[in-house]
């Protein structure tokens, strides 16, 4: 069923360009499944199966980039060390019994970069200081350990004050922070947040940020500063 899906996506053809999505330059990478879970496995059951899926997609688009698309969580049979790196209070290891293993899994030959996905609002502590704590933490063992590019793929906080949106500002604000320190070291190569919404366009949503707020001037702050550092262009074209 996976791969079928695979075929279906990679054999589009781009309505603009018509090329085929496996052969077009404009996708820069697949996330390969979104925050991956196997409860109670190994994690060399998900393992297996990273590896397999991805080398089957890389056969199909064979010049685009492919990530993991995990939170970043440690399994129980990974060090101590690790596992500390796990959300979760009061003992909890809930994140460890999810089947992933970030380290190990992100060190497959066939995945292109690191990353991860931050959640304080559904894992716990929701703090500013442990969002900081987790990003840093992925993004020195990734320096460390991997010889791979690190992508801060995906992060968001829940709107708590839709007149101000001062807490979800914090957030973001360190975020930013923290991805613009690290890609000046050279530790970082992007980041994302979830997620762009157009005016009057998902006003319902938990975690939507439209450019009448004031979070959207942390946004666009924070592009103009890593097309500084990193001296991206500002378009490009396609022949």
């Amino acid at each position: 069923l996976f791969m079928n899906m695979i075929n279906t996506i990679t054999n589009r053809r781009n309505s603009i360009n018509g090329r085929r999505y496996g052969d077009d330059p404009t996708i820069m990478a697949y996330n390969l499944v979104n925050e991956a879970r196997c409860q109670g496995c190994q994690p060399q059951i998900i393992g297996q199966w990273v590896n397999d899926m991805c080398t089957f997609l890389k056969k199909r688009a064979p010049n685009t980039l492919v990530g993991l698309g995990y939170e970043g969580f440690f399994d129980l049979s990974d060090s101590e060390e690790e596992r500390a790196l796990n959300p979760g209070i009061g003992g909890s290891t809930w994140a460890a019994e999810e089947g992933q293993s970030w380290a190990r899994h992100s060190k497959l030959k066939c995945i292109d970069f690191a990353s991860i996905h931050v959640w304080p609002d559904n894992w716990q502590p929701k703090t500013v200081t442990f969002m900081r704590q987790y990003i840093q933490s992925h993004i020195d063992m990734a320096a460390r350990s991997f010889n791979k590019p690190f992508l801060l793929e995906e992060f968001g906080k829940i709107v708590e004050d839709r007149s101000t949106f001062s807490e979800r500002n914090k957030y973001f604000a360190a975020a930013f922070d923290l991805a613009e320190q690290n890609a000046r070291q050279g530790k970082l190569a992007g980041s994302l947040f979830w997620h762009w919404y157009d005016r009057g366009v998902g006003l319902t949503s938990k975690y939507g940020i439209h450019s009448d707020e004031s979070t959207w001037s942390l946004v666009t702050k924070h592009v103009d500063a890593m097309n500084a550092i990193t001296g991206a262009r500002q378009s490009c074209s396609v022949k």
